[in-house]
C-alpha cells in the first residue's frame, strides 16, 4: 500500500514488480538499517515538482498551461493537484475550479461509468485498458 502512494507507481507496475522490489529491499536492508525516513506524505508534500505545479497554480494557470509549460502529462497534474489538496497546499474550492475546466466527453464518462460497475474499480479498469491497448497495439 506505501508504495502506492510513491508518484508514476500504479497498480500495474504494483502487480509486476512490487513484490519483487520488496523482497530486494529485504535483501539489502541490513543489520544496522535505522528506518526514520521522512513520511511518504512529507517528502511529496516539499518535493520540487509539487511545488513547481503549485506556483503555476498561483498565477491562475489552467492545467493545460500548467501541462504544456511543465512539459508532463495532462493526468500528472491532475494527480499533482489532488496530492496538493490532500496535503492541505490547496483548497478544495480552487480544486474544483481547475477542475471544472477540465473537457469530459459526455459518451465516454457514461461509457466509464457503466464499466465501472461491472469492473468494480478504477484500478482493475486500468489494468483491463493495458491489456485490450497490448492486445489490439497494431489495429
Amino acid at each position: 500500500e506505501k508504495l502506492l502512494e510513491i508518484n508514476g507507481v500504479g497498480s500495474v507496475k504494483i502487480d509486476k514488480y512490487g513484490e519483487r522490489f520488496l523482497q530486494l529491499l529485504t535483501q539489502i536492508k541490513g543489520d544496522d538499517f535505522i528506518e526514520n525516513p521522512p513520511t511518504i506524505t512529507t517528502a511529496k508534500k516539499n518535493h520540487k515538482t509539487y511545488q513547481a505545479t503549485l506556483d503555476l497554480i498561483n498565477e491562475n494557470l489552467s492545467i493545460e498551461e500548467i501541462s504544456q509549460i511543465r512539459n508532463l502529462a495532462f493526468t500528472t497534474i491532475l494527480g499533482h493537484i489532488n496530492k496538493l489538496t490532500d496535503d492541505g497546499e490547496l483548497t478544495d474550492t480552487i480544486k474544483q475550479q481547475l477542475f471544472s475546466t477540465v473537457p469530459v466527453n459526455e459518451k465516454v464518462d457514461k461509457w466509464i461509468k457503466q464499466g465501472l460497475v461491472s469492473v468494480g474499480s478504477v484500478e482493475e479498469m486500468q489494468q483491463y485498458l493495458s491489456i485490450f491497448k497490448q492486445l489490439n497495439h497494431n489495429n
